[in-house]
């Protein structure tokens, strides 16, 4: 075994090189940014980001997922503790499972491994109404702040209009938080280069523009996923079991070489030994000694 130590370990860098060049050229990496209460199909055109290996062709998930609920957990010193999210997944036959998913435990499913974003957020869906048209609903996302005396900010157009909404959102009008328990905004709208509104909106509350309304009517969190399909994983791990047999064979099993040779001379037969160690040379020439002096002791 010691004899191909050095064999072993080095097939195992050899075939771990080899698995991550696979990978990266088939590796297939999409994120996506879901409301709560929101479903991604799963195809290609709806990544919100992308990125394909060399030879990966198109990245089409066989299942949808639908995030149930998104539960962000906070340190004393306004730091991120832990994210959570609820999922359920819809495979290709209709078959519906309901995972957990957190910062340190992944989803896998169906090959596919599903990774907690960092990014998150509050949603704010915001209803138009308007004389004479049906009701137009929005949703704004709104990055997380770093601190929980710091708003959520925003600046965005509302679509199919001219308005531009800049707000600042207060998840806790009275004392600054986290968390939604008494939301509120600062909200200014713009049509044209003119402010045509400007003041706080409580939630559920409407303000005017005019003719025009604009509600106050949904709050919810949003965060990102990270789906990944990596196809060279397993030769991968299989790379790093046979280098670390490699390894330890080459420390735990050193390769050592006793050579005899026999001469006859005459009604006499001279002996003659010689040896090698590839490791730990010291220890083997004290054995090696020790060996000798039992062989000569034995034969005479």
């Amino acid at each position: 075994m010691g004899r191909w130590s050095s064999v072993i370990f080095h097939a195992g860098l050899l075939v771990v090189i080899m698995a991550g060049l696979y990978g990266l050229a088939f590796q297939k990496r999409g994120f996506v940014q879901l409301i709560q209460t929101d479903t991604f199909q799963g195809r290609d055109k709806d990544w919100t980001v992308k990125r394909l290996g060399l030879f990966a062709g198109k990245f089409d998930l066989n299942f949808q997922t639908h995030l149930n609920s998104f539960v962000p957990a906070y340190w004393d010193n306004d730091l991120i503790k832990e994210m959570e999210s609820s999922l359920t997944i819809t495979d290709a036959k209709g078959e519906s499972k309901d995972f957990s998913l957190s910062l340190r435990n992944p989803v896998n499913f169906n090959g596919t491994r599903i990774y907690q974003s960092t990014h998150y957020g509050y949603s704010l869906g915001f209803v138009l109404e308007r004389e004479g048209k049906d009701p137009v609903i929005t949703q704004f996302l709104l990055d997380a702040p770093g601190k929980k005396d710091k708003p959520f900010v925003g600046k965005m157009d509302f679509p199919t209009t001219d308005y531009i909404l800049d707000m600042k959102f207060y998840p806790n009008m009275i004392e600054p938080s986290f968390y939604a328990t008494l939301p509120g905004a600062d909200l200014t709208v713009m049509e044209e280069g003119k402010k045509i509104f400007r003041g706080k909106v409580l939630f559920t509350q409407r303000a005017w523009l005019g003719k025009d309304s604009l509600t106050f009517a949904q709050i919810h969190y949003w965060t990102g996923l990270t789906f990944v399909r990596n196809y060279g994983m397993p030769l991968v791990y299989a790379g790093f079991a046979l280098g670390t047999l490699g390894a330890l064979s080459i420390f735990m099993l050193s390769y050592k070489e006793i050579h005899l040779k026999v001469v006859e001379e005459g009604d006499h037969v001279r002996l003659y030994m010689g040896g090698q160690a590839r490791r730990y040379k010291a220890l083997f020439s004290e054995e090696f000694k020790e060996m000798a002096k039992r062989l000569e002791k034995l034969l005479t």
